[in-house]
């Protein structure tokens, strides 16, 4: 699963809690985090040794500051809330088709698999339907 954060320079330190928290139930995750600050490579690396003991990983993935100039929002919206448009340009460098997006600045309590899981079986469900569907049709002819 794909998990995307989107986080300006004074949400970094709820970022940690929440990667911790997702730690507890999730293994296996590619995560990558938007963002316009220069941040310090070494921080993406002590995430990365971090989330490694759960086969997990953490990308930087830094937006042009000058894209965000002409981004007006109200003094209680951050630019970062407009990073969000540029989640499909993660598209390529992710894996598999499960994406999830969420705030920084939350708590994770349980496994956040299952919306996926009943995607995942509603599409088998139709498959094997339309498989029985033309094996109908192919007795019918």
């Amino acid at each position: 699963m794909n998990v995307v954060f989107a986080v300006d320079k004074n949400y970094f330190p709820y970022l940690e809690t929440t990667l911790k928290s997702l730690m507890c139930y999730h293994e296996n995750l590619d995560i990558f985090v938007l963002h316009k600050d220069d941040v310090d490579l070494a921080y993406f690396e002590r995430l990365n040794r971090y989330l490694a003991q759960r086969g997990s990983t953490i990308r930087s993935a830094q937006l042009n500051q000058d894209e965000f100039s002409g981004y007006l929002g109200a003094g209680y919206i951050s630019s970062a809330s407009f990073f969000r448009y540029y989640i499909e340009q993660l598209f390529p460098y992710g894996n598999g088709n499960h994406w999830l997006y969420l705030d920084c600045d939350l708590i994770v309590n349980d496994t956040l698999y299952e919306p996926f899981q009943l995607l995942d079986n509603a599409e088998q469900n139709r498959t094997e339907q339309n498989r029985t569907e033309q094996s109908r049709i192919i007795l019918l002819q």
